[in-house]
């Protein structure tokens, strides 16, 4: 960019390239002298002139020459601009035509997609409207049916339940016949196995019983033991030092033995009481609280469970004597 300032003479100018400034004037410069002979210097209307004297200063050939220069260089930036413009140009015309040619190739996509998407719909309707026609039709048809027919299953219910319910009534009733033959049936077979044993003159049987009596006289000073001489083998002497030892520490005990007495009788009297221990005795019990809780009266369905481990510990203490039930005497009660 050139600025052109007027100085003093239309002839003078100061042309500004930036920050340097040139000065141009005719050719022929006028050299005033003061009469001491000393050089008078140029009156400018402009100040800034004479501080600016010591510019370099061209003629006008020079300054046309050199905006001949400026111009040629102009033209040349401006060629290189316009080649670099056209190449610019075809790059965007380039990308351009990529960007419509991928709009292109992505709208046929698009296109396809909504195609495919329009035909998979206009499928699913037609199948949507089969199915629905399909299951109203077979829910109209099978309406009746399914009425007609849960009529006739509720029917069936009905004759099934009083069926159940009449068998369920047989049950109880031949589980109630069962349960009196199968007391009675236990209590034999109780009854043989133990007279059995004792037939046997098995010592240690006779001992079991005479221990689990002599539990509850332990603190007893004097005990008297009834036995049956058919519960005792030849040598009675022996076996009744065996059982005295059964009731230790208690210091006096003495025996009676029967010898018209029952099988398995056993009778423990001390100061205070008569304890009936016998096999006979027991059994007897057994049958009497058996018959009232398990053989006669009917458990409830909950009870059964119950009964059947109380007549599972009642068959135990048939095996094993049992632990004897105390009998007080008649004076005592008095």
């Amino acid at each position: 960019m050139f600025e052109v300032i007027k100085g003093s003479s239309p002839a003078n100018k100061i042309i500004i390239d930036g920050d340097v400034k040139i000065a141009t004037t005719s050719s022929k410069r006028t050299e005033d002298k003061n009469a001491d002979g000393k050089e008078q210097p140029e009156i400018t209307e402009n100040a800034e002139e004479t501080k600016d004297a010591d510019l370099v200063t061209m003629t006008r050939e020079e300054l046309d020459a050199l905006r001949a220069q400026y111009r040629m260089d102009g033209e040349q930036y401006a060629e290189e601009m316009r080649l670099k413009t056209s190449k610019e140009f075809a790059a965007a015309k380039a990308q351009a035509d990529k960007i419509v040619e991928d709009a292109e190739n992505k709208s046929h996509d698009i296109l396809a997609a909504a195609e495919s998407r329009v035909r998979a719909a206009e499928e699913d309707g037609r199948k949507q409207g089969y199915d629905s026609a399909y299951k109203d039709g077979y829910g109209k048809g099978s309406e009746d049916g399914y009425t007609h027919g849960l009529n006739q299953c509720r029917a069936a219910l009905r004759d099934l339940q009083s069926l159940c319910q009449n068998i369920e009534k047989e049950r109880n009733e031949l589980m109630a016949e069962n349960r009196r033959a199968i007391f009675d049936l236990s209590m034999g077979i109780a009854q043989k196995i133990t007279m059995t044993v004792l037939s046997q003159k098995d010592k240690s049987a006779l001992q079991r019983m005479i221990t689990n009596a002599a539990k509850e006289f332990r603190k007893a000073k004097r005990v008297k033991v009834t036995l049956s001489r058919l519960d005792l083998s030849d040598d009675v002497e022996t076996d009744l030092n065996t059982f005295e030892k059964c009731f230790s520490p208690t210091t006096e005990v003495e025996f009676e033995v029967l010898e018209d007495g029952e099988k398995g009788t056993l009778q423990i009297e001390t100061d205070t009481e008569i304890l009936d221990a016998g096999v006979s005795t027991q059994l007897k019990m057994i049958e009497e609280l058996g018959s009232g809780k398990y053989r006669d009266k009917e458990p409830s369905k909950s009870a059964e469970g119950i009964a059947d481990k109380d007549e599972g510990k009642a068959e135990s203490k048939k095996e094993t004597g049992g632990e004897p039930l105390p009998v007080t005497r008649e004076e005592d009660a008095e």
